[in-house]
């Protein structure tokens, strides 16, 4: 890191405890609102306390979706659509020639919505209406 990425972290840095908590709210906005949808969020050990960088779910529908929220001016993001032992550079490991069913399938399930600490609570909720839009297709 060089001074001016520190100096920049020094800024932030006092309002990280209220962003992850902001992120926290935001997660249980859109747990509520999935619930009885085919769009799934990942699931939360009790004595865990994410900080939600991402809000990922998963539906056997993701490319779908993903095209319906674009089409309504939703962003969203794919960060991992290879599983691990399919990347370029793992490829030579032994372990990149077995089959990891759950993993292809999650590879093809996942989908980011959108989850930062300035989102209002009405942006998160158009986002729950347009999928629950989208879910009640399927």
């Amino acid at each position: 890191m060089d001074e001016l990425q520190a100096a920049a972290l020094r800024v932030k840095l006092p309002y990280l405890a209220a962003w992850n908590d902001r992120r926290r709210d935001l997660a249980a906005r859109y747990a509520r609102g999935l619930q009885g949808t085919a769009v799934i969020p990942l699931a939360v050990r009790p004595e865990a306390q994410p900080v939600f960088h991402q809000y990922t779910v998963r539906t056997p529908e993701r490319d779908e979706l993903r095209t319906y929220l674009s089409e309504r001016g939703i962003e969203t993001a794919v960060h991992y659509p290879l599983p691990l032992h399919r990347q370029p550079a793992l490829s030579r490991l032994p372990s990149a020639r077995q089959a990891y069913p759950v993993s292809e399938r999650a590879a093809l399930e996942v989908l980011c919505l959108p989850v930062a600490p300035e989102i209002a609570d009405r942006d998160v909720d158009r986002v729950i209406a347009a999928i629950r839009e989208f879910a009640a297709k399927f």
